[in-house]
């Protein structure tokens, strides 16, 4: 009998609402980590969990007429109901589940102004739906309006195409003309390949409650971080392994994302703190993350600054942005990206990658065992006040890491 949400997301005509509370990882209801979940929802674009708890006592079945007067005996008033809705749709009223009806009448009569119904406890067709209409008809004739039906298995998209025809006949016969925007939330392990079939095949649900998928991550279910040092007391460094892509490249970063003339995020760039920022139409060299053998070049038509400081020497060096500032930036961020990257089915991979200099006056010594390292790493790795247009971080880390495999042979 729970009523599992507590608000609502407007997004393209239906609310997300974020219904993971009580699938989250984690061993103690009270540890956190459902604050945390809530946060972390409310980030990509859920403002709606699903913390809301039913009464756990039932009270008399009779209720107060909104606008005043004696109490109803709503148990009564809802059977008479369901004979009229059974007789408009010719269904047999014995087929309607009583206890789910009386379960009803008791949440309506607890919430009469947040009566939502749960509609596949038994079957949707023969007893949730007549049931709820019986019930909400039963409230709008007291001068109450319920607030929706949630379904929780089967297809969806498809039930909720029958609810609303139901719906919108009963408007019509009863004459209560919002009865046919009741609204439709359904729920159960809904995924982003669930929603992609509710665009394709068409529904008339209003809200989706998401939890596992959205708070357990399947895809990911863990984030694989650990954090390198690059830079010591002024001095760039590096960590040394056979494995290319565990391999760090040195310095100071600053990060620019270059868009495209459609006004699309294409790359993120990577460029040492001190060398100048890229400009728009300038062309850049650029060798992507994982792919070190093959140089890209490209022209931005827009480049923007990403990196900021806001932690410095252990404290908080600037204003920290509000959970709606972060949210915004976010979906504002999500937006701008290209199709080719947001599909759902084989997305193009985003690349990231550090610049190539513009001159190479440099050149690596010629340490080509384990123990010429040091001269190497010398060589390769500049004073502080060396220039990055000298050489290229990624040029020095390849030409680094060709000498360290070799010397191992």
């Amino acid at each position: 009998m729970g009523a599992k949400w507590d608000g609502n997301v407007d997004r393209g005509g239906e609310w997300d609402l974020g219904w993971g509370w009580e699938r989250r990882q984690g061993l103690e209801w009270d540890d956190g980590w459902g604050m945390e979940h809530s946060t972390c929802s409310h980030t990509p674009g859920t403002l709606a969990n699903a913390t809301g708890c039913a009464n756990p006592t039932f009270p008399w079945q009779e209720l107060l007429p909104r606008a005043g007067g004696d109490p109803v005996d709503l148990a009564g008033l809802a059977v008479s109901w369901l004979q009229r809705v059974c007789e408009l749709f010719q269904t047999p009223p014995g087929k309607a589940n009583q206890g789910e009806l009386a379960a009803f009448v008791s949440y309506a009569a607890t919430f009469p102004c947040d009566f939502q119904g749960l509609l596949d406890t038994y079957c949707v067709r023969r007893s949730g739906l007549p049931n709820f209409c019986a019930v909400a008809l039963a409230l709008h004739q007291l001068g109450y309006q319920a607030i929706g039906v949630r379904l929780d298995s089967g297809d969806l998209a498809q039930q909720s195409k029958e609810i609303r025809a139901v719906f919108r006949a009963c408007g019509a016969h009863f004459q209560v003309p919002w009865f046919g925007t009741i609204p439709i939330a359904v729920s159960n392990d809904i995924s982003e390949q669930s929603l992609e079939e509710f665009r394709r095949e068409g529904s008339e649900i209003d809200m989706i409650g998401i939890g596992t998928n959205l708070v357990t991550c399947p895809l990911q279910p863990s984030l694989g971080c650990v954090y390198k040092l690059v830079e010591v007391n002024g001095s760039p460094c590096l960590k040394l392994t056979e494995d290319e892509e565990k391999m760090t490249i040195p310095g100071l970063k600053a990060i620019y994302r270059l868009y495209d003339t459609a006004g699309h995020p294409f790359m993120d760039l990577m460029a040492l703190e001190e060398e100048p920022s890229p400009s728009a139409g300038q062309e850049l060299g650029i060798r992507v993350l994982g792919q070190l053998e093959e140089t890209t070049r490209v022209t931005p038509s827009t480049v923007e600054p990403l990196h900021r400081t806001y932690f410095r020497d252990g404290q908080v060096c600037e204003p920290l942005p509000s959970l709606p500032e972060v949210r915004t930036h976010a979906q504002v961020s999500l937006s701008l990206l290209s199709p080719a990257h947001r599909r759902l089915q084989e997305p193009q991979p985003y690349p990231v990658g550090p610049a190539l200099p513009t001159s190479h006056s440099h050149t690596p010594g010629n340490a080509t065992a384990l123990g010429g390292l040091s001269k190497a790493t010398t060589e390769l790795l500049p004073e502080p006040s060396c220039s990055h247009s000298q050489v290229a971080v990624t040029e020095r880390l390849h030409r680094l890491f060709l000498e360290l495999r070799q010397g191992s042979r």
